[in-house]
């Protein structure tokens, strides 16, 4: 009776659904093996060679993948738990649906990686290559992102909350239909990167490049700071700066008609010759900013603070100016604005009686 080899034993206790525990598979040859539906449970596969391998709906935890190669290997639905795979080889890995908890991918390399409604949450990412990669609905959450590599990515309807991305590589970086929340952009470069229908909801942008930008479909800042940043000739459908921080930040010619600066605080920005046609900068602060040649033909300053701004050369007619605070402001045209509206001021400063 022929003993099977270590490689036939495991594919037949996988086939039987004989789950992997404690075993060790370091340096084996599992070159496109059948291991689908497996479960390993503190496995070794130091080193081992599982490229071509099937291992769909297979489950790994607490397992030792170091070094494994599993370049074009089929991960679709896999799930792992507190592995450590660093400097893995994942290269045109089919990653459809895979899960991957608390685990550790440090250098490991997934260019050409099939990703869509992948899953990365609370793992160590560092140096993770996901360069010229093209994802659906890649969620990476509360990751330690130190370094990963999205350079030439197309990242389709991608989710990043809480990472740190200022020693990220984006060079090229395409972003459609994005959520990147919580996200630390301080001082990045980001004129080279694709936009389009992207929100950064309370990131912080402060410093960052973005000169010349397009924002196709529209940009949300949303809570966000962007503290000296320069966003000149940023051209964009739709802008969304909600009670977001713009204090000394440039944004010369910029294009945001319809714009939305709702409690914002502009404070020693720069809109010179801005188009910001039909703008809401209601309740916004704007103390020392600069609006020179700037078209304001309808955008509405309601209760904004305008103390110590320049508007001259500015376009302001029908510019709403209702229940503004102004010091030492320097105005242009102001004869064509509409000022306070009077029955407007008595229902916002209206106390009931009893």
């Amino acid at each position: 009776m022929s003993t099977r080899s270590p490689r036939e034993k495991l594919v037949f206790d996988v086939s039987i659904g004989e789950p992997q525990s404690g075993a060790s598979f370091a340096q084996l040859d599992l070159s496109g093996a059948d291991l689908k539906g497996g479960t390993f449970e503190k496995v070794d596969f130091r080193g081992a060679n599982l490229s071509d391998t099937d291992l769909r709906e297979a489950v790994f935890t607490n397992c030792d993948l170091r070094g494994v190669d599993l370049s074009r290997s089929n991960l679709i639905h896999a799930v792992w738990h507190d592995c450590i795979a660093p400097e893995a080889k994942l290269v045109g890995a089919d990653l459809r649906e895979a899960q991957f908890f608390t685990s550790e991918l440090l250098g490991a390399d997934l260019r050409e990686a099939r990703l869509r409604n992948t899953n990365l949450v609370r793992c160590k990412l560092g140096r993770l290559d996901l360069s010229g990669t093209t994802s659906d609905t890649l969620q990476i959450l509360e990751s330690d992102t130190a370094g990963i590599n999205l350079s030439g990515a197309r990242l389709v309807r991608s989710l990043i909350m809480d990472a740190d991305l200022t020693e990220a590589s984006l060079e090229g970086t395409q972003l459609m239909s994005a959520v990147w929340m919580k996200v630390l952009l301080c001082g990045r470069d980001l004129s080279q990167v694709g936009f389009e229908r992207v929100q950064f909801g309370n990131s912080d942008l402060t410093e960052t490049v973005l000169r010349g930008a397009e924002f196709r479909g529209g940009i949300s800042f949303h809570s966000a700071k962007l503290d000296g940043a320069d966003l000149s000739g940023v051209q964009a459908d739709v802008v969304n700066c909600f009670q977001a921080s713009l204090i000394g930040a440039k944004l010369v010619g910029m294009r945001a008609r319809e714009g939305t600066f709702v409690e914002a605080d502009l404070s020693s920005a720069d809109f010179s010759q801005a188009d910001l046609e039909r703008a809401v900068l209601q309740d916004a602060v704007c103390v020392g900013t600069r609006f020179n040649q700037a078209k304001l033909t309808y955008a509405d300053f309601s209760r904004a603070d305008v103390s110590q701004a320049d508007f001259s050369g500015a376009s302001m007619f029908r510019t709403r100016l209702h229940g503004i605070t102004e010091r030492d402001t320097t105005w242009g045209n102001r004869a064509v604005a509409l000022g306070n509206d009077p029955a407007l001021r008595r229902a916002e400063t209206w106390k009931p009686t009893y």
